[in-house]
């Protein structure tokens, strides 16, 4: 009896051993979360660089992450307490949120962040180029001591420009040519229109052969948007190609209709439905508009004080007719940017600059004053005397177009990857920008507001929810009305333009879907 007794005390014993070794992974990781200092709004969860997460074990693992309760960088060391190191990037699964971890000893049915690349569109804008291809194109050089033609130099521009935007994604280009090439070609210029009974009609043609008040459907340009198999806007990859094709082709001859041209280009636009907050016009010439419609050429102004007195009508100048072009295509929407090439001294320097920048305040600004104001600095418009300076002012106004919007489609993100379920949150979605020279990411912080942080901080929002905080993006989940569009901060957008050296420092954006992104703190005055 004694023996039985004994042998029942030593069962009992064996079976209230240690009960950690016997505790559920539910119950580990219950325990880990009671033990681990972690903020529950805290981005990227990972384990700490020893290993240790309260009661759980786990590999050695750690990422940077952002305290989104006061917006501040944490560490991955933690905090310590009784000893043992507290993540503070790590949730209460000890999962690491920036690479998909996951510790199957210790989580069981927990949603993990798969954290993966996808891909997200920049909106391209649309460019409409109008160029002057009058005789006075062929006639004057640039420099004035060389054989190179002003329309050479503006060509190769052109062509440089669209091929560089077209590549990189950024612009969506249209062209046409005043006058139209139509019938004043090189052959009518070279025989100086022998036998034409019409010639100032011939030479006064506007682009596409419009003729404002009696054109009721404008006529494509020389080369159109590029359009996809369904019709919608977008970018052609042969762009170039075609613009260089048709640049080759037109020749110079004629005079300098650009009122009736811009307002070719206000029905063009109108009509193909263009948007106007995504759409411009470059107007690029070298002489002050003429070709008016029945000038009394016994009281127009002429086109050159030069002219003592004016006999043909294309020595009248049209720039009342062309302010109130550009002010009618401004008023729909279309916003025109101007450049005068050429040394305007070898023309009329003073009636040059002044239409010119009559051109160039009308087409951009929104509600003009009556007469134009005098610039506080320079011109209204871009002065192209030299390929450099003509170089310049097409990167300059191609920039200034660039917006840096880009597109989530998210009914094309995947809902699994590599096994995880991906967090499909208006709040789970990292942004890196990628380096053209060796292709590294850099990381572009969310931020509720752009014109709060710090000047020389990378950060994006929210198109749809603009000042909305993460936290309020979080309560957002995946409602993605709220979250459709993202919009790069200027000092992020610069890095995807073009410099002077005609490189970029990025080369685009990289989306990270899954995990919550890091947080650019906007500054408190």
């Amino acid at each position: 009896m004694r023996l039985l007794w004994m042998m029942i005390i030593a069962t009992l014993m064996l079976s209230c051993g240690d009960d950690s070794k016997n505790e559920t992974p539910t119950d580990t990781a219950t325990d880990s979360n009671a033990d681990t200092a972690t903020d529950s709004n805290g981005t990227d969860a990972g384990h700490s660089t020893d290993g240790t997460s309260g009661d759980s074990t786990g590999d050695t693992t750690g990422d940077s992450a952002v305290d989104s309760s006061d917006d501040s960088i944490a560490s991955d060391s933690g905090d310590s307490e009784n000893g043992t190191t507290q993540p503070e990037d790590s949730d209460d699964t000890g999962n690491d949120r920036d690479t998909g971890f996951v510790d199957t000893e210790t989580v069981t049915d927990i949603e993990q962040c798969a954290d993966i690349n996808w891909t997200v569109d920049l909106k391209s804008v649309n460019i409409l180029v109008l160029l002057d291809r009058s005789a006075s194109m062929y006639d004057w050089k640039m420099p004035v001591d060389s054989q190179t033609t002003y329309a050479s130099v503006v060509q190769d521009a052109i062509r440089y420009i669209v091929q560089q935007n077209t590549e990189a994604g950024t612009i969506n280009f249209a062209l046409n040519v005043f006058p139209s090439a139509e019938n004043c070609t090189d052959t009518y210029r070279a025989e100086d229109g022998a036998g034409d009974t019409d010639p100032v009609t011939t030479k006064c043609e506007a682009a596409s052969q419009y003729v404002p008040g009696a054109t009721t459907v404008a006529a494509a340009p020389l080369v159109e948007f590029g359009r996809d198999s369904d019709g919608e806007l977008a970018l052609s990859a042969d762009a170039a190609t075609q613009l260089q094709s048709s640049l080759e082709a037109v020749g110079q001859c004629g005079g300098t209709p650009v009122s009736a041209s811009l307002a070719w280009a206000q029905d063009y636009l109108t009509q193909q439905q263009l948007p106007p907050e995504d759409t411009y016009v470059i107007l690029a010439t070298d002489g002050a508009p003429n070709c008016a419609t029945s000038p009394d050429v016994s009281t127009c102004r002429a086109t050159s004080t030069s002219i003592t007195e004016v006999y043909f009508p294309q020595q009248c100048l049209d720039d009342d007719g062309t302010y109130a072009a550009a002010k009618a295509l401004r008023a729909a929407g279309y916003k025109t940017f101007v450049i005068g090439v050429g040394d305007a001294a070898q023309d009329d320097a003073a009636i040059f600059e002044e239409v010119m920048d009559g051109l160039a305040y009308y087409g951009a600004t929104e509600a003009p004053a009556d007469t134009v104001p005098a610039p506080t600095s320079g011109h209204y418009y871009y002065s192209a005397q030299n390929p450099e300076t003509l170089d310049a002012a097409l990167a300059n106004i191609t920039n200034e177009v660039i917006d840096c919007e880009y597109a989530v489609d998210w009914a094309s993100v995947p809902t699994e990857a590599g096994g995880l379920p991906v967090n499909k949150n208006c709040s789970d979605v990292r942004l890196l920008g990628v380096s053209a020279a060796d292709s590294t990411e850099q990381e572009i912080g969310y931020t509720e507001d752009c014109n709060g942080i710090a000047e020389d901080a990378l950060a994006w929002y929210w198109v749809e929810s603009p000042g909305a905080s993460l936290e309020q993006m979080q309560a957002s989940g995946d409602d993605y009305t709220k979250c459709r569009h993202i919009q790069l901060c200027p000092t992020a957008c610069e890095k995807m333009k073009f410099g002077i050296d005609q490189n970029r420092e990025w080369s685009g954006v990289s989306a990270k879907f899954g995990c919550e992104p890091l947080v650019i703190p906007v500054e408190v005055e």
